[in-house]
């Protein structure tokens, strides 16, 4: 086990909190950052681009994801974090008029509700929340793996390098962990919402996203934090449209093997790159540059489909 001194520091944390944990230095580059499972990955994908501050932009995808991610993991704050815009507004003639983004008034309130650091949503958001919940909730299995849940555990831990004896800090945010004495007790578990849940498509969207490292990773935090050996990793799917269709899927060891190795070399370039303190390009790990050029060339797929 390379994480060391790992520990669980807070459940039901607010992800506000946890993105904004980085008390050695927020300084990308530093040994002392504090590095999570994508910002992980971001480093993997181009060194560079990540060093210099490349950030993921918020997608109306994940924007929904993380909305009903609050809705049903952290309902109790829930209002703390996002606010349903009003359909009506009443202007200075004490006339009531239907909200207008260009009124004075509505944009006074919805500059107020951002000073306060909540999100505002449209009611149609909210409805497609409280539907979302209700669909998810009359499904037996995935009602037992909440109902008998921690949710939004955050561990930190250190990565000790073999290579380069460095210590980095990590962290990173559990959505779903079953209690111990729950029947899902060797299990962790996420929430994902979708375009499709069907069976065939998930192990695409697994390896495109990342997913089986994630899953990968936060097994062996939590086992690093507790002891306990958590032997899979579950995703609750949910599309993202009427009827809210489900699904339950678990990765399996070839999946979770998969991720682990990935993660672990990404660590590895990661101390090397903060012991040289070069972060390369894309060109930079290239294996066929030829003066400075990296070559490339059709794809098996491209000339088959010539036949």
């Amino acid at each position: 086990m390379t994480f060391k001194n790992a520990k669980i520091v807070s459940v039901q944390t607010d992800p506000n909190i946890y993105h904004r944990y980085n008390p050695g230095n927020n300084d990308r580059g530093s040994q002392k950052f504090v590095m999570s499972r994508s910002s992980l990955m971001e480093f993997n994908h181009c060194p560079s681009r990540w060093v210099k501050g490349y950030g993921k932009e918020t997608t109306d995808s994940l924007s929904y994801g993380n909305m009903l991610d609050a809705y049903i993991l952290d309902n109790s704050k829930f209002a703390d974090q996002f606010v349903t815009q009003p359909e009506t507004y009443t202007n200075d003639k004490d006339e009531v008029k239907a909200w207008s983004g260009n009124a004075k008034a509505c944009k006074e309130w919805n500059a107020a509700q951002i000073a306060a650091g909540k999100s505002v949503i449209s009611s149609d958001q909210m409805e497609m929340c409280i539907r979302a919940k209700e669909v998810m909730y009359q499904d037996e299995v995935i009602k037992g793996f909440l109902d008998h849940s921690d949710f939004q555990v955050m561990i930190i831990a250190e990565w000790h390098d073999k290579g380069t004896g460095l210590i980095v800090p990590l962290k990173c945010l559990i959505d779903i962990a079953p209690r111990s004495e729950s029947y899902f007790k060797h299990y962790l578990g996420d929430l994902k919402t979708c375009r499709t849940a069907a069976v065939d498509q998930w192990p695409r969207e697994v390896f495109k996203w990342g997913y089986h490292i994630q899953g990968a990773f936060y097994l062996d935090m939590y086992e690093a934090a507790t002891g306990e050996a958590r032997n899979g990793f579950n995703h609750i799917l949910q599309e993202s449209y009427e009827p809210f269709e489900v699904g339950k899927r678990m990765l399996d060891e070839d999946f979770i093997e998969l991720g682990r190795d990935k993660y672990e070399q990404a660590m590895v370039k990661y101390c090397e790159c903060l012991k040289s303190g070069k972060f390369g390009g894309y060109d930079a790990y290239s294996l066929t540059r030829f003066e400075g050029f990296t070559s490339v060339g059709p794809l098996p797929y491209m000339i088959t489909s010539q036949v």
